[in-house]
């Protein structure tokens, strides 16, 4: 149980440090509390001891996020500039697999609160319907999901959003 996310620290060397918070994703509360005074967290909210070092962006977005376990995922700059992300997975069932099948979009706030994610998770939860009705009377495969969110997410959500091509 928690709200799982994964944090990712820049390196000076451009790599990155990936750490892990159990309770991260909560309200997307993280972004104001990784700090230079505190780069983990206040009572360490985000685990101190990476999990992985030396991965760049699309290493991680391939082979280390899950997109249904993870619901935050948040990049910290080395002068602790904190960019918030929500996980978009492009399967359909679990088949479809989990790691290294999705999307991060930036998750916007207003007034310290993070105002888009309903309106991104709803948008998802539809175009998933559709796709899942398509699936069976199309012929669609796991593929054509994966291509049509893609396309569709930067058109959107605009192209700040990271993918495998584009971590």
């Amino acid at each position: 149980m928690g709200h799982r996310a994964l944090v990712a620290y820049e390196q000076p060397d451009g790599t990155y440090t990936l750490h892990y918070s159990q309770w991260g994703a909560l309200g997307f509360r993280l972004v104001d509390a990784l700090t230079e005074s505190t780069p983990f967290g206040p009572q360490e909210a985000v685990e101190p001891t990476p999990r992985k070092t030396g991965l760049s962006l699309k290493t991680i977005l391939t082979k280390h996020l899950d997109f249904l376990a993870h619901e935050a995922f948040y990049v910290v700059s080395p002068d602790f500039e904190v960019t918030a992300y929500l996980p978009v997975w492009f399967g359909l069932d679990p088949a479809d697999g989990m790691v290294g099948n999705g999307a991060l979009v930036p998750v916007v706030f207003r007034d310290d609160a993070p105002v888009d994610v309903p309106y991104v998770e709803g948008w998802v939860d539809g175009a998933k319907a559709c796709l899942r009705a398509h699936r069976e009377a199309c012929g669609f495969t796991p593929e054509t999901t994966r291509t049509f969110f893609e396309t569709a997410l930067p058109e959107w959500f605009g192209d700040d959003i990271l993918t495998q091509e584009r971590g």
